[in-house]
Order: structure tokens, then C-alpha cells, then sequence
């Protein structure tokens, strides 16, 4: 859909199921340059250095034409 409304962004995604949970995940977005991954029980990294949620608590606006959400507080 995104790309019908001229948004030129995609990825590709990887990971590894064991016994039915998630062991390690990747993104890739080639558009941005972005390779984010996860291990369980290690946390999450973009592009090599660790991230983590936003401690963000409303949504102050949220776009779903563009998947984008704009948060306060």
C-alpha cells in the first residue's frame, strides 16, 4: 500500500524461532540504511548500538496513512 502512495520504503525481515519463541531477529531497511536486531535476552541494537522503548505514554497524533504516530509526555 505504501508504495501506491508513493512512500519508497520496505525491509526485509529474518528470524529465528526455537521450541516456538523468537531467539534472534533481524530488519534490514536498505532505503535508510538500517539493519535493526534482537536477541533474546539481550536486548535490541540499530546498526550496532543498543536501543530501547521510548518512555513515551500517549499518542498525541497518529497518521495511518504513513504508519506514524506523534507522542507526548
Amino acid at each position: 500500500m505504501q508504495i501506491l502512495q508513493g512512500i519508497s520504503s520496505y525491509a526485509i525481515h529474518l528470524c529465528l524461532i526455537r521450541d516456538g519463541e523468537p531467539v534472534l531477529a533481524f530488519v534490514y531497511d536498505p532505503v535508510h540504511r538500517e539493519l535493526f536486531h534482537a536477541v533474546a535476552g539481550q536486548g535490541a541494537f540499530l546498526n550496532g548500538s543498543r536501543i530501547q522503548v521510548a518512555q513515551k505514554k500517549k499518542i498525541k497524533r497518529y497518521d495511518p496513512g504513513h504508519n506514524a504516530a506523534v507522542f507526548s509526555g
